[in-house]
């Protein structure tokens, strides 16, 4: 997972979606993150600044500090139907599954 909080860092949040019964979280840039798993998001913003300052993950969490204070956390609990999986697509074709 870390090379996903890698990439993550200076991206700037456009917007956080739910698609295809998964949340999604889509960067400025065209890149995005989708999470495949039963998970809560916790997600407000009130200013400007969405750029990724901090990324970390554990085994429960995914946790991204934007620049504006806002915490955006992902907790992840695998499910019989769907495990657990991040999937990360780069702006320039890139992708990385981190599970």
């Amino acid at each position: 997972m870390s090379t996903i909080c890698e990439k993550l860092i200076g991206k700037a949040v456009r917007s956080v979606d739910w698609c295809n019964d998964n949340w999604g979280i889509v960067f400025s840039d065209g890149s995005g993150l989708t999470c495949y798993s039963a998970f809560e998001v916790r997600f407000s913003c009130d200013s400007e600044d969405t750029h990724v300052v901090s990324c970390n993950c554990d085994a429960e969490f995914l946790h991204l500090v934007l620049g504006n204070g806002t915490h955006v956390k992902i907790g992840a609990v695998p499910e019989a139907r769907s495990p657990e999986a991040f999937v990360y697509n780069d702006s320039d074709g890139t992708t990385i599954v981190a599970n």
